[in-house]
């Protein structure tokens, strides 16, 4: 049995990633991760508010998943907008 030292200083058995009898990959199988990033990266759509197109993989501010980091994201561009729409403002 091989074994892996964690950051924590910790040790576990080291995974082997093997296809299932219907011969697809785990969820955390690096290769799965591959195969589902460069299908996200294909998909493109178009949003309304920016005009302009993303993919699944990196998609704009407005169309973030809802999570603590990303809402740091958002809050982030959101502070821009509103930073440029006051100056824009005072130059009228």
């Amino acid at each position: 049995m091989e074994w892996e030292k964690l950051p924590n200083g910790k040790w576990r058995p080291k995974k082997h990633f093997k296809k299932t009898a219907d011969g697809k990959y785990e969820w955390d199988d690096p290769r799965y991760m591959k195969i589902r990033d460069e299908k996200m990266k294909k998909i493109v759509l178009f949003c309304e508010y920016c005009r302009d197109y993303y993919t699944l993989l990196e998609p704009c501010v407005h169309h973030l998943p809802d999570n603590y980091r990303n809402q740091k994201i958002k809050e982030e561009a959101y502070k821009q907008l509103r930073y440029k729409q006051i100056r824009n403002q005072e130059i009228d």
